[in-house]
């Protein structure tokens, strides 16, 4: 997480410490505790990316879609050429049981991102999970020609989402 801190001004205690201190508890396995330390922090350090970053993950950990989809959407608004934000945003749409229109937003934006497998790879999943299996295939090869073959493959192979298509996996 600690690669966005060169965009602003890095964290400066108190902040840091509660900052530190949610990420030491997201790390035990506690994000109740972690959004304790969270609440703790300025306000003017809620816009740092990192603080986004740590934010929906924690909502993400309590399954608190809606809180999630807020949080990627301030991403966004922040610093719209930072992928973390579209793909937090699509999956926090996805996880709130809106496939469809978390097909759509990463699709709206995939093409700012050529480099990055996440996109294609996310829109495989909600394709397939849309039932359109033909279309995850051609979006699941281009994360394959984006990304370490058998890197893709161990993971596509274990993501539940992509199960239908488990079978052609195998098979690359």
């Amino acid at each position: 997480m600690g690669n966005d801190m060169s965009i602003m001004n890095p964290l400066e205690p108190p902040d840091l410490h509660h900052f530190r201190s949610a990420e030491g508890w997201m790390e035990l396995g506690n994000p109740r505790e972690a959004l304790a330390d969270l609440a703790r922090l300025s306000p003017e350090s809620w816009p740092h990316p990192d603080v986004q970053l740590l934010r929906w993950n924690v909502y993400a950990r309590l399954k608190d879609w809606p809180a999630c989809l807020a949080v990627a959407r301030e991403m966004i608004q922040a610093d719209p050429h930072n992928s973390n934000g579209w793909i937090n945003q699509s999956n926090a749409l996805y996880f709130s049981g809106c496939a469809q229109e978390a097909y759509n937003a990463l699709h709206k934006v995939i093409g700012n991102f050529p480099g990055n497998a996440s996109f294609p790879y996310n829109l495989a999943c909600y394709a397939a999970q849309l039932g359109q299996l033909e279309l995850a295939w051609d979006w699941l090869l281009k994360a394959f020609q984006i990304s370490p073959p058998d890197k893709m493959k161990e993971l596509a192979l274990s993501d539940h989402d992509l199960e239908p298509l488990w079978p052609q996996i195998r098979n690359l």
